[in-house]
């Protein structure tokens, strides 16, 4: 048989059908490198757009405890989350009462 005489669309040989999975199977095992990269590199980007930090009132003394102009170093405790652990976290700050 000639070249010529074959017709080439018709043929499926074991190789075509190798060569084709083989692609496939490169094609999905990269669709999910890029998948599984993609989720987190998202996740960090648009975690600043969803910023949920809020502001936390700390009770400190009685405001008669402090003297008028004098700045006084006042100790607290808040509880710092950081994904499933939770610790104790020493602050401290300066007050100054103006009035």
């Amino acid at each position: 048989m000639d070249n010529e005489q074959r017709n080439p669309k018709h043929e499926t040989t074991l190789l075509d059908s190798r060569r084709h999975f083989l692609e496939w199977l490169i094609g999905s095992i990269g669709a999910f490198i890029a998948a599984a990269t993609g989720v987190p590199i998202l996740g960090a980007i648009t975690a600043a757009a969803r910023d949920t930090s809020k502001r936390v009132k700390v009770p400190l003394r009685k405001i008669e405890d402090y003297s008028i102009g004098e700045p006084t170093l006042a100790q607290f405790t808040i509880t710092q989350t950081d994904g499933w652990m939770r610790t104790l976290e020493s602050r401290s700050v300066w007050v100054v009462r103006t009035g």
